[in-house]
């Protein structure tokens, strides 16, 4: 528990994008991901190619907390998250690129924490609780978004959020921390 309540504290600090991309610019907001993709790129590349090195390194004791024991001999899913907000910004209006990147942030790790604390009802590695706590997280953004420049009408927050949702409970061979945000941001981008 200890070690998915570090793992979900770090993944929030990537509300440092949307933050960047709100006050400054979409080629700022880019230029500062792909940094951080490029360092994690290669922390990953020691990890993996060499990891007696990376076993010897104090500072990088830190990462091996935070990776799931699945990504242990894998690219950890911090890439496929950092892509999905690239492309997310890249390609998505302002409030929609913002509002889905909140979602992935902030109801996944909610999601994960009631579901590993409350979770009774599986809904295969997922469970019933944190859907519903993923949902609630995603309508309170929004709700939130309601009152600033990044308003998207209720039924766009709506829909994106159930989206959002569904595409996190249903298991499929890509990472969530890709596909939540990318397919949220498409729907909510096409809603008139």
């Amino acid at each position: 528990m200890a070690a998915l309540i570090l793992r979900k504290l770090y993944r929030i600090t990537g509300i440092i994008f949307p933050i960047v991309y709100y006050f400054f610019t979409k080629s700022l907001a880019l230029a500062c991901i792909l940094i951080v993709l490029a360092l994690i790129l290669i922390i990953e590349y020691l990890r993996l190619l060499h990891p007696e090195f990376f076993r010897k390194q104090k500072i990088f004791n830190f990462f091996a907390v935070i990776t799931k024991e699945e990504e242990r001999g894998r690219l950890s899913s911090a890439i496929q998250f950092l892509i999905s907000i690239f492309l997310i910004i890249l390609f998505f209006r302002k409030n929609v690129a913002i509002t889905s990147i909140l979602f992935l942030i902030f109801a996944d790790a909610i999601s994960a924490l009631i579901g590993m604390k409350f979770g009774k009802i599986r809904i295969g590695k997922k469970t019933f609780e944190g859907s519903i706590g993923f949902l609630d997280a995603c309508l309170f953004i929004g709700l939130l978004l309601q009152f600033s420049p990044l308003y998207l009408p209720w039924h766009v927050i709506l829909i994106g959020s159930v989206v959002a949702t569904l595409v996190e409970a249903i298991p499929v061979r890509l990472d969530d921390n890709f596909t939540i945000g990318l397919i949220c941001a498409f729907v909510m981008g096409v809603i008139p």
